[in-house]
This record gives structure tokens, C-alpha cells and sequence, in this order.
């Protein structure tokens, strides 16, 4: 809706300026100022939730990523407010709200490691696997721990032992029957799962 007003900017000053009893409700410079720039600073937020809102494809390994960029954001900002000499009162009221959405969004980014399922879906997911942590940065320790617990974990729950069979079919296993030949990596004696990077 804000974006669509300042698209309309110069109707809705002359559809007000036409009707007297609207004129207190014109908008002076300053709070066009502000609205442009709460349009321009919210954006990446609209994208990120319309994004999450998805229904058709998965995005839980997305998870982390939104994260990183929603920091990314709230950063940038509180660096533009460091760098200003003075800031108006209402430029004030923002950076405070920027502080307050950084500590919340710290509060549910920190609870992104008690469920696993973020992790666990980053690491799982091909294009991302540990490459994400590394291009965000994150510690080779962090990285190492994050990728053993998951794999830890897709063991002890998921990676159970193929019984050997007479039938195609392997009944109290979840894998996918494979031929003897086969040229992966499990057939040459390897130990290779989901995790494997």
C-alpha cells in the first residue's frame, strides 16, 4: 500500500489540494521523506515474507539464508545511522525500532538450532550444504560441529543398515534397492549418505 502511494504521489497532493475539507491531511515534504524511505528500508522484509509464505515448493532450507539477509539489512541500516553527524527526531524513532527489530530478530534466530530442522534441511539440500555457512561466514568450528551433529543425527534416525535380500524390495528399510554393480559410492565400500559433503 505505501509503495502505491508513493507512486501516486503527485494525484493523491492534487486530489487533496481539490477537496478543502481534506487539506490538514496534506502530506508536507518531510513526511513524504519518511514514507519513501520506509517504503525503501521494508522492502526486503515484504519480499522475504511473501517468499516464506510459499506453499508450492519447500523453503525450510531457505531458513537460514532469509536470516542472514534480514540481518543484512537491519545492519546496513544501523551503520547509515552510526555514520550521520545529527539525525532528525523521526529518523531517531527509526533507528530505535531498527535496534529493537535487531534483538528480536536475534531472540528467534537463536532458536533456529533447538528444533535441528533448519540446520538439517541447509545441509541436506545440494545447491547449499555447507557453502552457505562458509560465504556467510561463519566459523570452520561452528561449520565442522554444525555438519557432525546433523550427520550424528541422520544416523542414529534414518541411515539404518541394508539387509540383504532375496526380493528386490528390502522391508524395514527406507533405502532404495540398488544393483551389486552399481558404480556409486556405497557399492565400492564407502561410507556415503545424505550428509557426505
Amino acid at each position: 500500500m505505501a509503495e502505491r502511494v508513493v507512486y501516486l504521489r503527485r494525484a493523491i497532493d492534487q486530489w487533496i489540494i481539490s477537496k478543502p475539507i481534506y487539506a490538514r491531511m496534506i502530506l508536507d515534504k518531510k513526511e513524504w521523506e519518511m514514507i519513501e524511505f520506509l517504503v525503501q528500508f521494508m522492502h526486503p522484509f515484504h519480499v522475504i515474507t511473501t517468499s516464506v509464505q510459499a506453499t508450492t515448493h519447500p523453503s525450510l532450507h531457505d531458513t537460514w539464508i532469509k536470516y542472514e539477509r534480514m540481518f543484512d539489512v537491519l545492519d546496513r541500516a544501523k551503520e547509515s545511522f552510526q555514520a550521520m553527524v545529527s539525525l532528525p527526531a523521526w529518523l531517531a524513532e527509526v533507528q530505535f525500532g531498527v535496534e529493537k527489530m535487531w534483538n528480536k530478530l536475534r531472540d528467534y534466530y537463536n532458536k533456529t538450532d533447538l528444533p535441528y530442522a533448519f540446520v538439517d534441511a541447509t545441509l541436506l539440500y545440494p545447491k547449499l550444504k555447507v557453502g552457505f555457512m562458509t560465504k556467510a561466514n561463519y566459523d570452520e568450528i561452528d561449520i565442522e560441529r554444525y555438519k557432525q551433529e546433523s550427520e550424528q543425527r541422520f544416523k542414529t534416525l534414518y541411515d539404518e543398515p541394508v539387509v540383504q535380500s532375496s526380493s528386490n524390495t528390502r522391508p524395514g528399510t527406507r533405502k532404495r534397492p540398488h544393483p551389486d554393480d552399481s558404480s556409486s559410492s556405497e557399492s565400492e565400500g564407502e561410507d556415503f549418505n545424505e550428509f557426505s559433503m
